[in-house]
């Protein structure tokens, strides 16, 4: 039997049926009886394919189902995030419910400025725009998943950056964060100093501030994964953390450690006191976490690189300190600019610092 698809109404459609029914001669199979209802149900279904109209469960489509699980997901984590729960919901819902749960906002200078590895990655879409444009076949293929990749890892940043922290569920982002490709290019720039392209790097204090914020998270999320760059990402991160804090600065390296296991600023202003005897104000145990530690990590991942650089690849300049003795690479990072014959201090920074 032949369906009429011109009938537009689930009435006439529902006519035409009965009369088929009525018709016919045959026995009406239940596959052939389910492809009747399809055709009555899916009337208003402007969008629904002609695969998808004889498959063994068409009401239920792939596109439907991926609807399904991004509002049950995008619920939770929108009631995890509110003071008030589930009644905080309704004081978000308009007419258009996917407004509430799949939003998406534009990104703004503020975002640019602040959020670690955001720029690079907008700067490459027009790039890979362009080759999109002159490219055919596979390549051009390729070139446009790889736009798309690079947009979703543009929102994840930011909403990995914007949003705080919950103790207990993990969001979404940050659980996609954990499995991203981290790809590196490291390169010595005109300022003398070590740069990366990657999304996020240990040679950044902003990227490293964000790391340690999400480290527990991060951490729990990938730390069987072998094959997560973020996993060996966060073990580079833990020993560039002793290298640089672990004995030079040891009431840091305690602070890093308290603010990690989630102890508050007055937890840790006690714990502080009890250990060095040293009192400080809650605030500044918060610049300090986010600002000074992070920017100890990233210089000492600078100076680490410099040094591995200018002893393998090419060969550097060095200088012995007139306090501590030690030879030491002549580059600002270890000496101060001055105007003497070799453009620098005769003490290294870390004893003139010590000496502040």
């Amino acid at each position: 039997m032949q369906l009429d698809y011109t009938l537009k109404t689930p009435e006439e459609r529902i006519k035409y049926v009965e009369q088929l029914l009525n018709n016919s001669s045959e026995d009406i199979n239940s596959r052939y009886l389910s492809y009747l209802s399809d055709y009555i149900l899916f009337i208003n279904d402007k969008n629904q394919t002609k695969k998808e109209k004889i498959s063994e469960h068409p009401i239920l489509t792939r596109n439907r189902e991926a609807t399904i699980d991004k509002r049950q997901i995008s619920y939770e984590e929108i009631v995890s995030t509110l003071k008030d729960g589930e009644d905080g919901i309704y004081a978000l819902i308009t007419n258009d419910k996917n407004v509430i749960l799949d939003p998406k906002e534009k990104i703004s200078d503020k975002d640019i400025e602040e959020v670690p590895g955001l720029r690079e990655q907008l700067d490459l879409i027009p790039k890979l725009t362009q080759q999109f444009e002159q490219a055919t076949g596979a390549r051009k293929y390729s070139l446009k998943k790889q736009i798309i990749e690079t947009w979703q890892q543009i929102y994840i940043l930011r909403a990995s950056f914007r949003n705080s922290i919950s103790s207990n569920k993990m969001p979404s982002h940050v659980k996609s964060l954990a499995h991203l490709n981290i790809p590196e290019n490291v390169y010595i720039g005109e300022d003398t100093l070590v740069h990366s392209d990657a999304i996020l790097t240990l040679l950044n204090p902003n990227h490293i501030s964000f790391l340690l914020c999400y480290y527990p998270q991060l951490k729990q999320e990938c730390i069987e994964d072998l094959n997560s760059d973020m996993h060996f990402l966060l073990m580079d991160l833990e020993q560039l953390a002793e290298d640089a804090l672990l004995s030079n600065y040891p009431m840091l390296y305690d602070l890093l450690v308290f603010k990690i296991d989630g102890l508050s600023n007055e937890e840790i202003r006690k714990q502080i006191n009890a250990i060095y005897g040293e009192d400080h104000s809650e605030q500044y145990y918060s610049t300090v976490w986010r600002k000074r530690i992070p920017k100890l990590m990233a210089d000492e991942a600078q100076k680490q690189y410099l040094i591995w650089y200018y002893t393998n690849i090419e060969k550097g300049k060095w200088k012995k300190c007139g306090e501590c003795g030690q030879i030491k690479l002549a580059h600002n990072m270890f000496f101060a600019k001055n105007s003497t014959k070799d453009g620098f201090y005769s003490k290294c920074k870390e004893c003139k610092n010590k000496r502040k």
